[in-house]
């Protein structure tokens, strides 16, 4: 383009310059033409103003003026024409006052031959011809000049226009060369370029890095930036989802149509213990329990027949040789040939499931009994046989009256595993002593005790006469709960210990009985719910497994801990540790003892200094 306008431009100067020489050389023909005619017609008015002198015929005279009057305009129309020319305007004026000199004198010889005085009119008529001769000479002067540019400018205007035509024919010639060479280049750019974007199609496609975005200002580089753009965003939504699949906890796969591993997420590991590559190739039904493969294999082929999506509950075959339940979520995709699933481990659900089950049975088996009893008894007493008065009606009375207090208690324990289930559990804030606390507990099961002959022995140490922030009954029915459990536990003739300390600001209270202990693999979960430890003799305690449960979230909203150390065969210790309530007056005081401490230690020193 750049090219394109210098040539231009070049050629349209030569153009003009052709012009301007064409103008000139009409310019100085019209100067020329012009002057003559000046001369022309003052010749003609001085021979007219002659002949009058001669004949005094008045026709010579009057042509004579009327020459005068045109040689004036057509000086106007020279002035014009050598106006942007100084040296050659300067001459036509000095023609000029020549020429209106010689009117003067043309004009006073009139006169004179009016007057009769033709010797005076001769002798004027001399005076005309030194004038005429110098104008003539100003006038050759001019026209010599205007001559020599009209002689010259056909040559130059040959030139300019020689030199149009080369100018022309190089530029054709370069504009040819230019263009190809432009072409050639612009192609082999384009076609780099175009091969950029083709192999970062490539790259894209097999998830190789793409090369540096292309640099410019031209359609090919803002497709280039898009597709970086492009291929960024596609990058990291597919991050997004090799994250989700990666971190997921199921297991997420892909089965090809002979039902064999095509990929496998990284939670294999985790649920089955299978690394992913352990499991790409092998077929699904190898995993499966051996008693559930047929089922589980003509679900999967009703599926891929049905096109529809569907759960299917089965065992899977863990890499130690363990089994758990799984739950698969399966979609069949007939455009991709694969079955696309998400394995959810529901071995814990299914076990929730069966100690919800265990838990109903016993909670209905611990009130059908006691009811029973007690509508036994009732009848008895109300058809006479027993005497409510008599030892044995009081002994059916008193049976009655503690298989209602398991009823109250069993329904107690349920309403306060809901509460805590809804986050309900909420305690009151007084100032609690922990040995009444440890008392009041104490005399709560002294009878039970009593009756299995397990004996109480209560170890205070010297600075347990600690208060604590907190519910009362709540404090009581933790420790109501931990002793009952060590005196059902313990054997007959034995000990319970409860022993209370404070150390550093926590009040901690340990109940250590000296019974059959908890297995090492069930010390984890006996404060969960519904949990309760069998021991080797394959025996467990009567209760609904809610006990220590609710023992842990009284004690956690006493911002407390709770934990239990026990060796099978050995006995337990259950404890939990609650912070020491401090007086606000006395721990203010405390703190100005500290700092009148701290400022009389400053004294001492600044006086010693």
């Amino acid at each position: 383009m750049i090219f394109e306008l210098a040539l231009v431009a070049r050629v349209g100067q030569l153009l003009t310059e052709s012009e301007l020489e064409a103008k000139r050389e009409a310019h100085a023909r019209a100067i020329t033409s012009q002057i003559n005619q000046i001369l022309r017609t003052l010749l003609t008015s001085a021979g007219g103003m002659g002949a009058y002198v001669v004949s005094t015929e008045h026709g010579y005279v009057d042509r004579s003026e009327r020459d005068q009057h045109h040689f004036m305009q057509d000086f106007d129309v020279l002035e014009n024409l050598v106006r942007d020319d100084p040296q050659t305007y300067v001459r036509v004026k000095k023609m000029r006052a020549l020429a209106e000199d010689g009117v003067i004198v043309l004009a006073r010889i009139k006169r004179i031959v009016k007057e009769d005085n033709r010797m005076m009119a001769y002798f004027e008529m001399r005076k005309v011809s030194p004038m005429l001769s110098t104008l003539t000479a100003q006038a050759d002067m001019i026209t010599t000049e205007q001559a020599a540019i009209e002689t010259a400018s056909p040559q130059i205007q040959e030139a300019k226009r020689a030199q149009l035509h080369q100018a022309l024919m190089v530029g054709a010639v370069l504009n040819v060369l230019l263009a190809v060479s432009v072409a050639l280049i612009f192609n082999r750019e384009f076609t780099r370029r175009l091969k950029v974007l083709m192999d970062n199609s490539y790259r894209f496609a097999i998830g190789m890095p793409l090369n540096p975005e292309l640099t410019g200002t031209d359609e090919l580089v803002k497709l280039d930036q898009v597709f970086h753009k492009m291929a960024h965003v596609v990058e990291e939504s597919a991050r997004k989802e090799r994250a989700v699949i990666e971190n997921s906890v199921d297991v997420i796969c892909s089965l090809d149509a002979d039902e064999k591993f095509s990929k496998v997420s990284p939670a294999s590991l985790t649920v089955w213990g299978f690394e992913p590559y352990e499991l790409v190739g092998k077929r699904f039904s190898e995993i499966i329990s051996p008693d559930q493969r047929d089922p589980t294999r003509k679900t999967i082929k009703e599926l891929i027949r049905d096109a529809q999506d569907r759960q299917v509950e089965c065992r899977v075959v863990k890499k130690d040789g363990s089994t758990i339940d799984v739950l698969w979520s399966m979609h069949w995709s007939p455009e991709e040939q694969s079955l696309f699933c998400v394995a959810h481990d529901i071995t814990e659900q299914r076990r929730i499931d069966r100690v919800k089950q265990e838990f109903v049975a016993m909670v209905s088996h611990d009130l059908r009994t006691p009811l029973s009893s007690i509508k036994g008894t009732l009848s008895l007493i109300s058809e006479g046989v027993y005497d409510p008065k008599s030892d044995m009606g009081k002994k059916r009375i008193n049976d009655a009256e503690i298989s209602i207090d398991r009823l109250v208690n069993l329904i107690g324990d349920v309403l306060d595993i809901e509460k805590l289930e809804a986050g309900q559990m909420t305690v009151e804030h007084n100032v609690v002593s922990l040995v009444e606390v440890v008392d009041e507990s104490i005399e709560a099961v002294r009878g039970v005790a009593e009756q299995n002959r397990i004996s109480l022995v209560t170890k205070f140490a010297d600075n347990s006469d600690a208060d604590v922030l907190g519910d009362n009954d709540r404090l009581v029915q933790v420790m109501v709960n931990l002793l009952s459990n060590a005196i059902k536990f313990s054997p007959e003739g034995s000990s319970v210990e409860i022993k209370v300390n404070v150390d550093n600001g926590v009040n901690e209270v340990r109940v250590i009985d000296h019974g059959r202990g908890i297995p090492p693999n069930n010390v984890e979960i006996v404060f969960e719910r519904f949990k309760q430890i069998q021991s080797a003799d394959g025996k467990r305690g009567k209760g609904t497994g809610l006990g220590l449960a609710i023992c842990k979230a009284i004690v956690e909203a006493h911002a407390g801990s709770i934990g239990v150390e026990s060796k099978e065969g050995l006995g337990s210790i259950f404890w939990f540790k609650l912070p020491r309530y401090q007086d606000p007056e006395d721990l203010r005081t405390s703190e100005e003892a500290m700092a009148n401490t701290q400022a009389a230690t400053i004294d001492i020193q600044e006086s010693k200094a």
